[in-house]
């Protein structure tokens, strides 16, 4: 059991549930890799959930998901290139993780396999 205060970013986003903002901003974040996803056949999504959850670190990353370390850079240089962001860069990282948890509590429409 939590406390509404407790909450910290779940507040802000339960409060804007039902605004067209959280998908509008959830698909700005992250249209580009779902799109190279689809078009590819490839799972830079699922990478860079896991990626942002263990908050970049290369060798966590590659034991997680059975990948040599130097896929995981070859992987982060691609979506940095097709989303047009840094993953090095506070901003663009809590930007990102803010759009994969809408869609994980609102939108629903992305597998994470």
């Amino acid at each position: 059991m939590f406390k509404y205060k407790d909450l910290g970013v779940y507040q802000f986003l339960f409060a804007l549930k039902d605004s067209p903002i959280l998908p509008q901003f959830c698909k700005e974040m992250l249209a580009g890799v779902w799109e190279y996803d689809r078009c590819n056949n490839q799972k830079y999504y699922s990478f860079l959930r896991v990626f942002l959850e263990e908050n970049g670190h290369a060798n966590a990353i590659s034991k997680r998901l059975f990948i040599h370390r130097n896929t995981v850079s070859y992987r982060v240089q691609r979506i940095e290139k097709i989303l047009d962001r840094s993953l090095t860069n506070n901003l663009d990282k809590t930007s990102l993780s803010l759009a994969i948890l809408i869609d994980d509590l609102f939108l629903h429409n992305r597998a994470d396999d």
